[in-house]
């Protein structure tokens, strides 16, 4: 007879096992497959942000990442928007205009139309204290850096002017550099920590790319303002968020766990 300690150490064993199956990683086709279309024309994106660059560089990764997945042609933003301009039309016409949808996919033999907008751009700079590093002993202090960007895409269907796919995202990049400060030992310390203390004094011992050029904030950055073209930092931070945001929003395009094409597909 088995003991009471065996009994539930047998049930252990066995709710582990039907749990682990149930967890186990399983092929998922896409959220929306794009294999079996014919084309995808990319009506050139809207932007909704302070920086004038940020639509058409979003633009540009989505057209790399879905142009990665091997699974439909795809038209080029500047084809489409060079025919809207022959029609006297602007792109923003196009979600509300199914006349327009039908004749931009006539035009490009395309059964899909991406569209997209830039949604939000904000940079973030922030200086610390200055603080006296445990591992090396060299004072100096932290300048966080953050860029997010935020993107919404929709894929329409021109022979029926409807709406099929849509999602939203964001992305975000950040970096947390240290900046040494030339702070001797001895009774000077107190003085030269009080001079360091002023932030003019602290932001002029950020560590720059040459040529680079920073705002003097320690919160976020006014909107209008845009540091990453003046910011090596900031530019780098700006292009890894933008990747980021694009490719989660292109995930809903992957299959995932070893999916292949000719296999099951999420939508007809």
């Amino acid at each position: 007879m088995k003991t009471a300690a065996a009994r539930s150490f047998a049930w252990g064993i066995l709710l582990s096992a039907v749990l682990g199956a149930g967890c186990a990683p399983r092929v998922c086709p896409p959220a929306f497959s794009l294999y079996g279309y014919q084309r995808v024309a990319v009506i050139p994106f809207d932007n909704q942000t302070q920086d004038p660059a940020l639509a058409s560089d979003l633009e540009a990764e989505m057209v790399d990442q879905v142009l990665q997945l091997n699974a439909v042609p795809v038209i080029d933003a500047n084809l489409t928007a060079a025919y809207l301009r022959g029609l006297g039309t602007d792109p923003a016409s196009v979600p509300t205009d199914p006349a327009l949808m039908k004749k931009i996919a006539d035009h490009f033999k395309a059964d899909l139309l991406l569209v997209g907008t830039a949604t939000g751009y904000v940079e973030i700079l922030k200086d610390g204290a200055p603080f006296r590093a445990e591992d090396t002993g060299q004072w100096g202090f932290k300048t966080f850096r953050k860029v997010s960007v935020a993107a919404k895409a929709q894929l329409l269907d021109p022979n029926s002017g409807s709406l099929v796919w849509s999602d939203k995202n964001q992305g975000y990049s950040w970096t947390d550099t240290f900046n040494p400060l030339p702070v001797p030992e001895g009774p000077q310390l107190p003085a030269f920590l009080d001079h360091f203390i002023n932030l003019a004094n602290v932001v002029a011992n950020r560590v720059l790319g040459k040529g680079d050029s920073e705002p003097a904030v320690i919160n976020e950055n006014d909107p209008a303002q845009l540091i990453y073209p003046h910011s090596h930092y900031f530019a780098d931070l700006r292009g890894k968020a933008t990747y980021e945001v694009v490719n989660a929003i292109v995930d809903d395009f992957r299959g995932h766990n070893g999916w292949t094409p000719g296999t099951a597909m999420a939508n007809p």
